[in-house]
């Protein structure tokens, strides 16, 4: 397999993968503990191991453990970000919902692992259409198995992988640089004032019904809510947003991208856990179940929760957008 360091393999007893053989880039992870680096490892070999015969294009880190501003409290921890990214799309689906693999992952791996799969042509496909949070996700992003750089057109043509550029196109690539982000600014304040009204108007939406005393409406609303507030976040960060609906993978996702985002949804007590997870099936189960339930004092916690989410999001959203200059 192709490699991208040369330094040794430093294989775990518990890793279990007899079949795999790799080198791990540590001198490019400097900036992490030694136990957290052999984590990665061991997560890099469980992926290997349970996807295999497929082969990556490359797994990459990203996130706060990429850039070195991760969160680790009694109350709440960052996730190791991970970008498995395949040749072709057919396997992306099918390994998403490979449970096995994220059940082995979080049993075996001590820090909590996120895993995003996408394929080459939709990454190009993505970055042509101008969602920036695949470009910067690829300048921050760490290689931790393969060498399908070559893969993309856009890595040699935009030079993600090589941060050094010829003086000859300096002045060029300023000028350049400037408008995009006077672009970026203008398109990124236009999709925050959209988003986070339409997430702050299923905020009041669930005030009220929580009034009402109509909980299982004021849950679905709390849940559109949550959703918004997110959306807003990738928009601005990423001029994009996910398609999907479940809050965990949105939590993940913003989580990536701003840490202090897991302070809004702490999971590390079951009762806390088991809270958030009632707001994630309200999406589905509080319009159609009748036998969906979510009690008062849950709906007071998540509403307070939703409301710190909303302060949040304008204070990181507005300090992203200034930067934009």
């Amino acid at each position: 397999m192709d490699s991208v360091s040369s330094s040794p393999l430093r294989r775990m007893a518990s890793q279990r993968i007899p079949t795999f053989s790799f080198s791990f880039p540590y001198s490019s992870l400097a900036h992490l503990p030694v136990t957290k680096r052999e984590q990665l490892q061991q997560a890099v070999g469980i992926i290997l191991s349970a996807i295999s015969p497929a082969k990556p294009a490359m797994i990459m880190l990203f996130g706060s453990y990429a850039r070195g501003d991760w969160l680790q409290t009694a109350e709440y921890e960052s996730s190791f970000d991970l970008w498995l990214i395949m040749a072709k799309a057919p396997l992306v689906q099918k390994i998403a919902r490979k449970t096995t693999l994220y059940n082995q992952l979080h049993r075996e791996v001590e820090t909590p692992v996120h895993v995003l799969v996408e394929d080459v042509q939709g990454i190009e496909r993505r970055i042509g259409k101008g969602q920036w949070i695949y470009t910067d996700r690829l300048q921050e992003s760490m290689v931790l198995y393969g060498s399908g750089a070559d893969a993309f057109t856009h890595f040699s043509r935009l030079s993600f992988l090589q941060k050094q550029q010829q003086a000859s196109q300096k002045k060029t690539q300023t000028s350049h640089r400037k408008q995009k982000a006077s672009h970026r600014k203008q398109k990124a304040g236009a999709d925050f004032r959209y988003w986070f009204a339409k997430a702050n108007v299923y905020r009041v939406y669930a005030i009220m019904a929580f009034k009402q005393g109509d909980y299982n409406e004021a849950a679905f609303f709390l849940h559109q809510s949550v959703e918004r507030f997110y959306a807003t976040v990738l928009w601005v960060f990423g001029g994009y947003s996910s398609s999907s609906h479940d809050l965990q993978q949105l939590h993940q996702l913003v989580a990536s991208i701003a840490p202090q985002f897991l302070r809004v949804f702490p999971q590390k007590l079951l009762a806390e856990k088991a809270m958030f997870e009632q707001l994630r099936q309200a999406y589905v189960e509080a319009r159609y179940k009748p036998s969906f339930s979510m009690g008062r004092s849950t709906l007071e916690w998540l509403l307070a929760r939703v409301h710190l989410l909303k302060q949040l999001t304008d204070e990181v959203c507005q300090a992203r957008i200034a930067r934009y200059c």
